[in-house]
């Protein structure tokens, strides 16, 4: 069943909602905190960062599963583990004395207010906190979900405490991309320790090739992936101001929990949804399934997009208002991005996973190519155009070149339903009300969404297609 194995799953779920709760319940410190265009700052720092983990990360996770996870006895996944540890290792070393000599050139290139000594040693963290995800790997790969989850939550707890003590005593952005940095640097030190006493470390020529040849593409997708999401920071630094800045790095922060609530779903579907598709009727199966992700989606997405506007009105400083004009087309962008994942089953029937790089490379560059082009001319404006572009020839193209490999007779009637009464509701969203009356518009228009997917999943029921024989063979 679904809630069986998402039950089974809960260290994961858990991790991922405390890592995004934290990053929203610390918006209102950092906003009263740091002045506007320091947020903004931080926030491109933040991006950057992010891009150096994605690299040194080397999809080291998915390496670690293609080649240990197979291995019959513990010893020889530990052989394994060792050299692909090693040849992490020698890879984070050669790239990270690079990284380190073009520091310069990035804070020049973007004017940033931010001593050159606190961004190296916050890039030393990252690179460090990309070769986490491999010791991260290994303990999923061993089943030890509750230490995954130990390190993980220690993980953002201590960021997120080092910030508001920072802050609360009058420290800014260089205090914190040193704590975070340091913090960085000490967890992937003590996991690394961690893991490499259970497993050692060794190095050879053909686990190094290896390494590289299996986790280049991984990275390459990450990075079509950051194209799309946190890549226009670059784009914008220079072309608005920075308290613009600061009013879209918050509207982003709040937007990305649209999706939140579509991942244990995911955790539970995107494993098995390849074999449902060999059962009988599974297609048809597979087109209720999923539109019960979409209605699961939609609902997330119009909480957020309803409950953003009034916690930004009501707990944040009044000159982070026009960042409320974002939210919408946000929340609509990470929700094409869920979609996306929802409905590109087709491209996994292929042989390789080429199929799904190449889709996501085209999205990538096409968003920026558009924040080249839009960004300097039209500010937010022109990026969020540049990703909803990026998005919708993902989906295109996934539905367009690869639907034929699984056509999933969708439910497009019951999906536009869904779409048409978030965007209703939405638009009439009260701004101007009182908190109260605010809050009970959300808790109505909530409730409507509620009703009518209760109501949809009903009808397909007494049609037969959620019928008893659908429902266990998914389970």
């Amino acid at each position: 069943m679904m809630l069986k194995s998402v039950l089974h799953a809960w260290p994961y779920v858990a991790s991922i909602a405390l890592t995004k709760g934290l990053a929203v319940i610390t918006i209102p410190v950092l906003t009263a905190y740091l002045a506007p265009e320091d947020v903004g700052y931080l926030d491109v720092a933040a991006s950057l960062l992010e891009f150096i983990g994605l690299i040194f990360a080397m999809g080291l996770a998915d390496t670690l599963f293609r080649f240990s996870g197979v291995q019959r006895t513990q010893a020889e996944r530990n052989r394994e583990a060792a050299v692909i540890t090693g040849s992490a290792l020698v890879l984070a070393l050669a790239f990270g004395i690079l990284v380190q000599l073009f520091i310069p050139v990035v804070i020049s290139a973007w004017d940033l207010p931010i001593q050159e000594w606190a961004l190296r040693l916050s890039i030393l963290g990252a690179t460090l906190g990309g070769l986490i995800e491999l010791p991260l790997a290994w303990l999923r790969l061993g089943s030890k979900p509750k230490l995954f989850l130990l390190f993980t939550a220690s993980r953002g707890v201590l960021q997120a405490l080092a910030m508001v003590v920072l802050l609360m005593n009058g420290y800014g952005i260089n205090a914190i991309l040193v704590a975070n940095g340091t913090l960085d640097v000490v967890l992937a030190l003590s996991l690394l320790t961690l893991q490499i006493s259970r497993t050692g470390i060794a190095f050879s020529r053909q686990g190094f090739q290896r390494t590289i040849h299996f986790g280049l593409p991984l990275v390459g997708g990450a990075l079509a992936m950051f194209a799309l999401g946190s890549c226009d920071r670059w784009f914008l630094v220079t072309a608005i101001a920075p308290e613009t800045l600061a009013h879209y790095s918050i509207a982003v922060k709040l937007a990305l929990a649209a999706p939140l609530l579509l991942q244990p779903f995911g955790l539970w579907w995107y494993a098995k949804r390849i074999a449902v598709l060999e059962e009988p009727q599974g297609l048809s199966h597979s087109a209720d399934v999923v539109l019960l992700g979409f209605w699961v989606l939609v609902v997330g997405a119009l909480g957020t997009a309803l409950l953003a506007p009034i916690f930004i009105a009501w707990l944040l400083p009044a000159s982070y208002l026009p960042a409320i004009a974002f939210v919408p087309w946000l929340v609509l962008g990470f929700a094409l991005n869920e979609l996306c994942s929802l409905l590109n089953v087709g491209s996994y029937r292929a042989q390789h996973g080429l199929h799904v790089l190449a889709v996501n490379a085209a999205g990538g560059s096409a968003a920026v190519l558009g924040y080249w082009l839009l960004a300097p001319g039209y500010g937010v404006a022109g990026a969020i155009l540049a990703t909803l572009i990026g998005h919708c020839l993902r989906l295109l193209l996934f539905l367009g070149l690869y639907h034929r490999r699984a056509p999933i007779p969708y439910r497009l009637p019951q999906m536009a339903l869904f779409t048409g009464l978030a965007v209703l509701a939405v638009v009439a969203q009260p701004l101007s009300a009182g908190l109260l009356w605010q809050l009970v518009y959300a808790a109505a228009a909530g409730l409507a969404m509620l009703a009518a997917g209760y109501a949809v999943m009903l009808r397909l029921k007494a049609r037969g297609h959620l019928s008893p024989a659908g429902a266990s063979s998914l389970s």
